[in-house]
């Protein structure tokens, strides 16, 4: 491809990193101090949020952990923006050599590095596992702002680490052994304090604490102490390979069943969000990462499929809130009356298990019987449509109407609408309707036999589509509300969030609109996109503030609205990079000379 077209290098920053290093370490800067800010404001707030008639701070709410939080998200804040700007403006001073290390030079940016990963993994230590934002999986504490900040700068502290000082390759085998023991630390302590039956612990609908429950959390204090002992022996000792691949296997399925049985086991301290619940999950995916490379079968988009179709199918069967009239006296879970699972219930299982069907089939036909993937099932505007394709669509709509069915309040549905007590299924079919997408994704591209329409394709659109998707779906959130906080009007306001919520309507429908005239002009304006996007980013910030910092609101905590908001305010300021940051590319080449150089 000529010269003139190619996305022409930024400029380096510091002497030891070319430009796309430098840019990912600026990203995390901002990451960094955009966690601080967050973390401090949500510290901060006064007893009963922002929305609170009266801003009180009672000596039993403003205690020293929430001191502390204010603290560390102060700290974040102000040192992520000292390294942000330093990197930026002096990158001669931020490689400047600071000490030595074991013969390791560690820069000025590799100190701020090293400093971050302590700071910030001490206050998520503190911050999550004690207070003020340690989620109990139930809804009364359950994840929000304050949870999700801090660990978020904790995970950008250790990629800034890993950028600034080149410590290993996290896709490597040993990269991904101590993704595994992070987690097995992790699962580790969140089950020390749930091993003893007589401190007194209660769990979300088990009241006080009982032998079963005791059982569960030794049985992941266990498999996280085993797993600890396996991954340092992977990464420290001088193992033969045949050890790894015997060690790897028994790793894979003792996360699966530590994750199968603290997660869904009724009485289990870790079947909301918190942080035994994404332990235990992040555990079993970086162990199925370990079989192979990122290439490999088991992270395919079938495999994913296939997976999470399975879990979704648990969930909705194992769901704790439909328990319905049991066949013996007395409550048992997951025994129906007849065997006849209810309505709501065997819809999401349906959804699960024909996906999970499909990807099945298809990874058969793919090993035995390719041919009958490619066979045409019918034409389309002359363009043939293949079985793989049509199922490849089939699974969009199918997943989608699965997801909001299962996730929002509509009638005859909604058993997954509160993650902080069914993460499994609130997860499992949102990430499932991801891997469709991307799956669809990657036939569409493999389809696409036109090298000139690969060429002229606008960079734009696929970032375009996941901002309508969030638009839709926070949209939908603010008329699912359960308060009609819209639909009641100003006077029957009882939350004071009319206002907050009619900003958001605009907002959203006008993202909406935004999305939908790029995606369908296909090569709108530039003035428009050059002025939309900061507009955008403005609006969704001020979304953001408004409806999840106030207790008032429904979106404060983990759910539709509150994962919607926060991805649409990522997209919102990554469609401002791409329009206003990106270098400015001439007009495309003609096509024979595209094709010439490809």
């Amino acid at each position: 491809m000529s010269d003139d077209y190619a996305q022409k290098p930024t400029q380096e920053y510091g002497t030891t990193r070319d430009s796309s290093t430098g840019n990912s370490i600026q990203n995390l800067l901002v990451t960094l101090s955009v966690a601080g800010l967050w973390l401090l404001v949500t510290a901060a707030a006064p007893q009963g949020g922002y929305g609170a008639p009266d801003y009180e701070y009672p000596s039993t709410y403003w205690d020293k952990y929430r001191k502390y939080a204010v603290s560390v998200g102060a700290v974040g804040l102000g040192l992520g923006l000292i390294a942000l700007l330093m990197t930026r403006f002096k990158p001669d001073m931020s490689d400047k050599k600071m000490l030595s290390i074991k013969s390791t030079d560690v820069s000025v940016l590799g100190a701020f590095s090293i400093f971050f990963v302590l700071w910030w993994g001490v206050g998520a230590g503190v911050c999550t596992f004690k207070s003020p934002f340690a989620p109990d999986g139930t809804s009364a504490v359950p994840a929000g702002n304050g949870y999700f900040s801090v660990w978020t700068g904790f995970l950008a502290s250790l990629l800034l680490l890993s950028k600034t000082m080149s410590i290993g390759d996290a896709k490597s085998l040993k990269g991904r052994a101590a993704g595994l023991f992070f987690a097995a630390v992790m699962l580790l302590i969140a089950t020390i304090k749930y091993v003893d039956p007589n401190d007194g612990v209660e769990f979300p609908s088990a009241g006080p604490q009982t032998q079963t429950t005791d059982d569960i959390a030794i049985f992941g204090m266990a498999s996280a102490a085993a797993t600890i002992l396996i991954t340092i022996m992977i990464i420290f000792a001088d193992m033969k390979e045949s050890a790894i691949q015997t060690l790897i296997p028994i790793l894979v399925l003792l996360w699966a069943a530590t994750a199968g049985v603290l997660t869904f086991r009724s009485g289990s301290p870790f079947t909301g969000m918190n942080n035994g619940y994404f332990s235990s999950w992040f555990g079993f995916f970086m162990a199925a990462q370990m079989t192979g490379s990122a290439s490999g079968p088991l992270n395919s988009n079938i495999f994913q499929i296939l997976a999470l179709g399975v879990v979704v199918v648990l969930s909705a069967y194992f769901y704790q809130g439909a328990v319905t009239t049991p066949v013996a006296a007395g409550v048992v879970d997951m025994v129906y009356q007849d065997n006849i699972v209810p309505d709501r219930q065997a819809y999401m299982i349906a959804v699960g298990a024909v996906a999970g069907f499909l990807a099945l089939f298809h990874y058969w036909c793919s090993v035995f019987k390719p041919a009958l993937l490619e066979t045409v099932l019918f034409n389309v505007s002359d363009s043939p449509v293949s079985m793989r394709r049509a199922m490849a669509i089939f699974l969009v709509p199918w997943v989608a109407a699965g997801a909001i069915v299962g996730t929002f309040g509509v009638t005859g549905g909604g058993i997954f609408v509160a993650p902080a007590t069914t993460a499994n299924g609130y997860f499992s079919i949102w990430l499932l309707l991801v891997a469709c997408l991307a799956h669809l994704g990657s036939e569409a591209e493999a389809a696409v036999e036109n090298v000139r329409a690969v060429a002229n394709a606008d960079a734009l659109s696929s970032s375009m589509f996941a901002f309508l998707f969030a638009s839709v779906i926070v949209l939908g959130s603010l008329l699912q509300d359960q308060d009609n906080v819209i639909q009641e009007g100003r006077s029957d306001d009882v939350r004071g969030m009319f206002g907050e919520y009619v900003y958001s309507l605009v907002l959203v429908c006008i993202s909406a609109f935004v999305g939908l005239y790029h995606l369908v002009l296909k090569e709108p304006l530039p003035l428009v996109n050059k002025i939309a996007t900061p507009l955008l980013a403005l609006g969704w910030l001020g979304a953001a503030g408004v409806l999840t910092f106030r207790d008032s609101a429904g979106f404060s905590v983990a759910g539709n609205g509150f994962f919607a908001v926060y991805v649409g305010l990522f997209l919102s300021f990554a469609l401002v990079g791409k329009v206003h940051l990106s270098p400015a590319r001439d007009d495309p080449p003609a096509a024979d000379a595209v094709i010439s150089a490809a």
